[in-house]
């Protein structure tokens, strides 16, 4: 760019052929000066971004694409993303693609018995349940054992287990035992990671002694779904007649800062327990959208995540099933 400016010894000047006395030259100076001002940018906003292209090595054509920029980020058409933060990476995977997680991930419970990732014969390696697992190593080092169904050599494994390490029997009765509660483990593990919160969001979320607190649930549902988006949260009570219909509200204050929920404690359970999923939703989407098809979207996630958590935690096991996640029958 070809300044039209000069450092001179009192401050700053104007090039030749750009003096106050050449109207060319000043049309040339006044037409810099609108291209600066349209773009919106002060100074120090201009020095920033002239850092920013320096450092990026990005480059913008012309003071009018700047300006269309700007524009565009005012009327919301273009959003500067925040740093991504380091996301929740969970432990139990079904499709491990590494050796520390596939070791992690070694034993897992299927259709109610505990089943040996790779653990099957070569070449193929297949998944193999745990007690057709027992049978292979029984046979390839010719133990007398584990010649019944699996129910048999689950009980069988249970009194070998008694050898411990004065027996080669003992022994794969102790890695019978590990697997199984391993796979139990995992699936316990499995149902804290379904909310993608690590070890420490959890222990920070308030506690609450009802098991089933649909207003907990319909919090960890909005959390899981929109980790990033903050509210503080108040019961009220309306202190006159006029607004008694009224359930619930959020407000975002006007400079910004935490909106806050309000949900009215005169009302039903079973009401207010939508009635906060319709205000989080709210908060999830921010105030522009009230009740249009973005907010629906919103309110019907929240409500398929809190469905999702509650047959998680509640949901009764299959006919035939062991009573702890069918883990133990192994």
């Amino acid at each position: 760019m070809d300044r039209l400016t000069r450092r001179m010894c009192g401050g700053w000047g104007l090039v030749e052929g750009c003096e106050l006395s050449n109207p060319a030259g000043m049309r040339r100076v006044v037409e810099r000066l609108a291209a600066y001002e349209n773009t919106g940018m002060t100074p120090d906003m201009a020095a920033q971004f002239a850092k920013y292209e320096e450092n990026t090595k990005s480059m913008v054509r012309d003071l009018q694409e700047l300006a269309n920029f700007k524009f565009a980020q005012a009327d919301g058409k273009i959003a500067i993303l925040p740093k991504a933060t380091k996301s929740f990476k969970p432990v139990v995977d079904d499709d491990p693609r590494d050796n520390v997680s596939t070791a992690m991930n070694l034993f897992y419970v299927k259709d109610g018995w505990t089943w040996v990732r790779g653990g099957g014969p070569a070449p193929d390696y297949a998944d193999v349940s745990l007690c057709d697992y027992i049978r292979l190593i029984a046979k390839e080092h010719g133990l007398d054992m584990a010649e019944g169904d699996d129910d048999a050599i689950s009980m069988e494994m249970a009194e070998l287990l008694f050898d411990g390490t004065s027996t080669i029997d003992g022994i794969v009765a102790t890695l019978y035992t590990a697997a199984w509660a391993f796979a139990e483990l995992r699936e316990k593990l499995k149902g804290y990671e379904a909310t993608k919160r690590t070890a420490e969001d959890l222990l920070r979320q308030r506690a609450t002694p009802f098991e089933n607190d649909p207003f907990s649930m319909v919090w960890i549902a909005f959390k899981n779904l929109y980790p990033d988006k903050e509210c503080e949260v108040f019961w009220d009570q309306h202190q006159e007649d006029e607004h008694k219909e009224e359930y619930g509200f959020t407000s975002f204050p006007t400079d910004g800062s935490t909106p806050q929920v309000l949900v009215f404690a005169e009302h039903p359970v079973n009401i207010q327990t939508e009635t906060f999923a319709h205000e989080l939703a709210h908060v999830a989407v921010g105030p522009e959208h009230e009740h249009d098809e973005v907010w629906e979207v919103a309110f019907d996630a929240i409500f398929k995540e809190y469905n999702r958590l509650g047959d998680l935690m509640f949901a009764k096991p299959e006919d035939g099933e062991a009573e702890e996640n069918g883990a133990q029958r192994a």
